[in-house]
């Protein structure tokens, strides 16, 4: 099932994690065991740049949360390349509300991420096409609502004889 969904479970107990599937080694680069691996032993596969941040935000929200999302980037051990992850975690707790047990899945979001970075790159040049245009570019949603208009639009609409038509109501 694990190759259909691309997902790596885990489950950690107040000591760690203490059981894995083989894809979770393997999105960081590493080879399976039958071993538990520490969190802080993870931990140093999660890229630089997030780990403090992620760190921080798991014992938050072991503290306060029933459930955990998180999205991060790691470092794949074999290869250096960056990853990136999303994890989704219950959290079960016992009757004085300290957590127990843990059970979550890893999930690889690398090529989501590059897309989502590439439409913004995408937008951005659109953007800057529109906005050194000479002419009015104007934008309107489905409902007839403007959502852009480019600088030389709005230079057009604060010129005093289109504004005074705008505030005298016609």
């Amino acid at each position: 099932m694990q190759g259909a969904t691309g997902l790596a479970d885990f489950e950690t107990d107040p000591d760690g994690i203490i059981s894995t599937s083989g894809r979770f080694f393997a999105q960081i680069g590493l080879p399976p065991r039958a071993e538990p691996i520490k969190f802080a032993e993870w931990l140093e596969h999660v890229h630089p740049d997030d780990r403090q941040r992620l760190h921080e935000e798991v014992l938050r929200s072991m503290r306060e949360d029933d459930q955990i999302e998180h999205e991060f980037r790691v470092v794949r051990a074999d290869t250096g390349e960056v990853r990136w992850l999303v994890t989704h975690t219950a959290i079960e707790r016992n009757e004085a509300g300290e957590t127990v047990r843990c059970i979550g899945a890893h999930l690889d979001i690398t090529d989501r991420k590059r897309t989502e970075e590439a439409l913004r790159e995408g937008e951005a040049r659109l953007r800057a096409i529109l906005d050194a245009m000479p002419d009015c570019v104007k934008i309107f949603d489905a409902d007839a609502r403007l959502v852009y208009i480019n600088p030389r639009g709005l230079n057009l609409l604060e010129a005093p004889d289109l504004v005074s038509l705008n505030t005298s109501g016609h």
